[in-house]
This record gives C-alpha cells, structure tokens and sequence, in this order.
C-alpha cells in the first residue's frame, strides 16, 4: 500500500490503462487486495467503466458498497 501511495503522490495517473486494457484496478481485484481496491475506487477509478470481470472480483472483495 505504500508504494501506490508514494506513486499516486509522484503524480501517476491512477486511472491509467496498459496495453491489454487493464487498469490497476484490474489487477488489484484480480488479486485480492482489498485496501488498494479501495483506495483507487476512493480516489475515482471507476468500477462501472471496468470489465465485468473486475467488477465480479470486485464483489467478491465485499467492496461494492464503496462504488455507490
């Protein structure tokens, strides 16, 4: 959690798409991590702009109550 920290502060764009079109969302979710998928749908990546795959990892991290 404190290297994304330490990279949002260096002003990388959370919100940024790599060529597969998956975001750090995607791959936070994939992997379960809860506080980081946390924190980037706390700072505005948007769940219901992402794959439906990430939103399912999403639910299954318990965190949908965080994207209403």
């Amino acid at each position: 959690m404190f290297q994304l920290l330490e990279i949002h502060r260096s002003g990388i764009d959370l919100l940024s798409i790599n060529r597969w079109g998956l975001t750090g969302l995607h791959y936070a979710a994939a992997l379960g991590h809860r506080r980081i998928v946390k924190y980037l749908i706390e700072q505005g990546c948007l769940v219901e702009l992402s794959s439906a795959i990430c939103l399912r990892h999403v639910a299954s991290l318990n965190l949908l109550d965080v994207c209403l």
